[in-house]
């Protein structure tokens, strides 16, 4: 028999202002459910979800829903991989093969079905054409015998990444070496890394090769990313009690219950959520509206995300990710194109960091309040709580709680 070890215990710094990953809805239900259900279509019966506190009562939940052998397992402490597999190692059964999943990655779910069957040891395996800040498998023969991790860009050792979907077959070894590791006096933070590196060289690791859709959420905008792909595959539905005005045009979307759509309204290929409402000549296409929102009349949403109890009016938010109760003033403009059309950079945590994007608008945190006629420029992070006065240019990046008068 094949448990699961589902890791979702990370607080990943890098996805700030945003909070926990695998938490944001997608058509209703938080990524690590999502997780969850695609694991157990494949036939794993046998899930441990190794969780940070503050997602602990939520998972729980949502297991207590799910027909299977599922247990929840806190990691207190963000003290890495290896960290969490031996806090998730304590309900495992002796002897049996272990597949680890990390929650935040998403694949295609029927290259589980591999996993399933398999009786060797596997890594999934990808091809990369550009630099990933991840780790890199070392081939020979066929066989991996080393991963580096984030060797930085121009010194790949190749150009396959690691995703983490791991299936190991002597799973009590590499619970030993990854003790072993935390023995030492200094800590790294690759003590799996470092334990699987001994179990290469004792056991066979076979690449599975996968050239399939591979959503890393690294950074915030990769929401996005995650957005596209959830819109792939939520099929067409309006709601009976959906209330829709005169000229609507609702094309290739997903309407919850409890909806209000006013006169002259737009919906093309989106995800609206329930009891939302959605005002007079408002254009909406490609976007996720979690419950609750409001997008008030002569608004523009186009490929973002918007989390709960947003309030949108008269703006035009483009390639942007709004979280839970912001409000966003009448005539304010997220800009999402550079004028020389380059890809956009983004400061996280004082470093600037690559988007990858050509367009990409505004990253604002939960709470926050932006004043009317604003302007945001492209590929800001705007923290929880901030303030911005009417009038304001944000051109920087706001931290929490920030007051922002005019330029900034």
């Amino acid at each position: 028999m094949k448990e699961v070890i589902l890791l979702a215990g990370g607080i990943s710094k890098r996805f700030y202002p945003l909070k926990d990953k695998v938490m944001y809805k997608f058509l209703g239900k938080p990524l690590i459910e999502w997780q969850i259900d695609w694991l157990l279509d494949a036939g794993f019966t046998h899930i441990v979800v190794v969780v940070n506190p503050r997602i602990y009562k939520a998972v729980n939940e949502i297991i207590g829903k799910k027909d299977a052998n599922i247990k929840i397992v806190i990691q207190e402490n963000a003290l890495g991989m290896g960290d969490a597999v031996l806090k998730a190692s304590e309900c495992i059964k002796g002897g049996n093969s272990v597949f680890i999943v990390g929650a935040s990655d998403v694949v295609e779910k029927g290259i589980y079905q591999e996993f399933k069957r398999s009786n060797e040891n596997l890594i999934l395996a990808y091809k990369v054409s550009r630099y990933f800040p991840g780790g890199y498998l070392v081939m020979q023969d066929g066989r991996i015998v080393d991963i580096i991790e984030k060797p930085g860009e121009g010194n790949e050792p190749s150009n396959i990444v690691n995703i983490v979907r791991h299936l190991h077959t002597n799973f009590g070894k590499l619970l030993t070496y990854i003790e072993e590791e935390y023995k030492k006096p200094e800590r790294t933070d690759d003590e799996y890394e470092n334990a699987l590196r001994k179990l290469m060289k004792e056991e066979y690791y076979k690449p599975l090769i996968y050239n399939g859709i591979w959503l890393p959420v690294k950074y915030p905008w990769h929401i996005l990313d995650l957005t596209s792909y959830f819109l792939t595959i939520k099929g067409n539905y309006i709601a009976e009690d959906v209330k829709i005005g005169k000229n609507v045009i609702i094309e290739n979307s997903y309407i919850e219950e409890g909806v209000k759509i006013y006169d002259n309204v737009v919906i093309r290929n989106s995800y609206i959520a329930k009891n939302c409402v959605i005002g007079n000549n408002t254009l909406i296409r490609d976007s996720i509206i979690n419950e609750n929102s409001i997008i008030g009349a002569h608004s523009e949403v186009a490929r973002s995300y918007i989390n709960n109890n947003v309030e949108v009016h008269r703006s035009y938010v483009g390639d942007s990710v709004i979280d839970s109760f912001v409000r966003i003033g009448a005539g304010t403009i997220i800009a999402n194109l550079r004028h020389d059309e380059q890809e956009i950079q983004v400061f996280v945590r004082g470093k600037k960091v690559n988007s990858g994007r050509k367009k990409l608008g505004a990253i604002i945190g939960e709470g926050s309040k932006i004043g009317i006629n604003n302007s945001i420029l492209p590929g800001r992070i705007i923290g929880r709580n901030v303030t911005t006065y009417p009038g304001s240019v944000i051109i920087h990046n706001p931290k929490d709680g920030e007051i922002v008068k005019g330029f900034f």
